[in-house]
């Protein structure tokens, strides 16, 4: 790994490890029900879509470089990816040195300041829960109706840097503050942008 990117994969981890630091994670059933949302996707993801992605990104980079793994999630993420990563397992562990677990919001400041345009350094997964869609949008959704004390709740998840395989999922989920439904998976959204964020 280029002494650069190293620098570069270790300053993104400080900062997440800092920001993870500050966090004041109160464990509701609310934010069990998001953990387990999100575990279930991450597990899913790392055992399924990783190995191919990382093997397809060897064969095609012409500097032959390794990629970080940025995982960019929310708090319940954080935590379910921290439980994940603690496993014993013989594939996440011989990715430990280049997997970063990091906030959303922590990385895109990161790549404000520190860009990696064309995915040199890094791969990033996103995987997080809007748990407050905007009222606004419930119309599009009315096939699906709530009850009483329900909300939408959308789980939008993808892939970038990792070229003809890049992608982007968002699923539909119902919550009533302590336990989630699957209501459609792959739903359409119009206006995300490349870091799988809208309204």
């Amino acid at each position: 790994m280029p002494d650069s990117q190293r620098e570069w994969l270790d300053g993104l981890r400080e900062r997440g490890r800092r920001a993870q630091l500050r966090l004041s994670t109160v464990s509701t059933k609310q934010f069990a029900a998001e953990k387990r949302i999100l575990a279930t996707g991450l597990l899913a993801w790392l055992n399924t879509d990783l190995g191919p992605l990382l093997q397809q990104n060897a064969e095609s980079s012409a500097e032959q470089t390794v990629p970080g793994i940025v995982i960019t999630t929310s708090p319940s993420g954080l935590e379910a990816a921290r439980e994940i990563l603690a496993q014993k397992d013989s594939f996440i562990e011989s990715l430990r040195d280049r997997l970063i677990c990091v906030r959303e919001a922590d990385y895109r400041l990161w790549l404000r300041r520190n860009p990696d345009p064309h995915y040199r350094w890094h791969i990033n997964h996103w995987t997080w829960i809007k748990t407050t869609v905007p009222t606004k949008r419930w119309s599009e959704y009315t096939q699906f109706p709530l009850g009483p004390d329900e909300c939408y709740w959308l789980h939008r998840t993808g892939t970038s840097g990792a070229g003809s395989i890049d992608r982007r999922f968002c699923h539909l989920w119902k919550c009533d503050g302590e336990v989630a439904v699957l209501l459609k998976a792959f739903v359409s959204e119009t206006g995300v942008n490349e870091l799988g964020a809208t309204d």
